[in-house]
């Protein structure tokens, strides 16, 4: 903080010693209501460094962070944010629902809720990988839709600069694009969680409103 208060008072002295290098041109040249040319750039020169140096340093709270968990699908790492999911959870057992897309792997009973289990490996024609004991599914959640997300293996979480996302790449088209957030520096395929969830196109279990 003390620092801070140093490079103002000099910003500001700087400020002032322009306004009186600029009295003293004037004062120079009597009855004349300009200054001449090379003056008046070395002033417009010294007066744009002066509203560089008055800027305030950049802080890590200038840098708008997300929260998402990263994992992985056939051997590609995606992440989704923190704030739509509700749980991680090992799938046991999944019964097929006759008569669905073949991205609707079935249902299956978490604590007592029977929720819809999306691949989204079919989904964005991905090579499948294979079920094992290790697979993962990603409950997200809104206020009127939930289901679970297929994954491979859960990474972690992390935070990511939103800012700095990419939002479009050539790689990604069709329906991966249309779930894109963006991608990370680290080149995590962030999906859109709020797409996801209203997207009439996924909705398999609508609640009950009767």
């Amino acid at each position: 903080m003390l620092k801070g208060k140093k490079e103002n008072l000099k910003t500001r002295n700087f400020k002032r010693s322009m306004d009186g290098i600029h009295k003293m041109v004037v004062d120079a040249n009597p009855g004349s209501n300009h200054i001449n040319n090379d003056d008046e750039n070395n002033l417009r020169i010294l007066k744009q460094r002066a509203e560089q140096l008055a800027k305030p340093p950049r802080s890590e709270s200038d840098v708008e962070l997300i929260e998402i968990i990263e994992f992985t699908m056939a051997y590609e790492n995606y992440g989704i944010e923190s704030e739509w999911i509700r749980e991680i959870y090992t799938l046991k057992e999944i019964v097929p629902i006759p008569g669905t897309p073949a991205f609707v792997m079935g249902i299956t009973n978490v604590r007592g809720q029977i929720l819809s289990v999306i691949d989204m490996k079919k989904l964005f024609e991905l090579p499948a990988t294979g079920i094992s004991e290790m697979n993962k599914i990603i409950i997200i959640r809104n206020k009127e839709m939930e289901f679970g997300l297929l994954a491979d293996f859960i990474l972690g979480m992390k935070k990511v600069n939103v800012n700095s996302l990419q939002r479009q790449l050539p790689t990604l088209t069709g329906v991966r694009a249309k779930y894109l957030l963006g991608i990370s520096s680290d080149k995590i395929i962030i999906l859109d969680g709020e797409k996801l969830l209203t997207d009439k196109d996924l909705v398999v279990n609508v609640r009950n409103e009767n």
